[in-house]
């Protein structure tokens, strides 16, 4: 069931930089940067609740392990959104912030021990 909610999070997101026309090759690497974050993100945030050796400290999913999917895919549909109405400049800025502390946001899952369970 993870791996399907996995593949459906990747589709999901995947339109933000298929058919955002005035989007350079530039914001479509960051989106998809972004994608595959969210995915990374995502698995390790299962992990957390899988393994009770930690603990989850995003209070957005505090003992709410069913939300988990769901959350990283509005998340990718929230930021393929809002960057598709910010132009040029902005939209690499937004995209680029959002894609540094998203692998902030791994790597420090990465120093406590979390891998990728996959």
């Amino acid at each position: 069931m993870k791996k399907i909610i996995c593949i459906v999070l990747i589709f999901l997101s995947l339109p933000c930089t298929l058919y955002a026309e005035k989007w350079d090759i530039y914001d479509k690497a960051l989106m998809a940067g972004v994608i595959i974050g969210n995915f990374i993100d995502l698995k390790q945030t299962q992990e957390v609740f899988d393994n009770p050796n930690y603990h989850e400290l995003n209070p957005s999913l505090c003992d709410r392990e069913k939300w988990v999917p769901a959350y990283f895919i509005l998340q990718s549909l929230a930021v393929g959104y809002f960057a598709d109405k910010l132009e040029g400049k902005n939209r690499k800025a937004f995209l680029g912030l959002f894609l540094m502390l998203k692998v902030d946001v791994i790597n420090h899952n990465f120093k406590i021990g979390v891998g990728l369970p996959f």
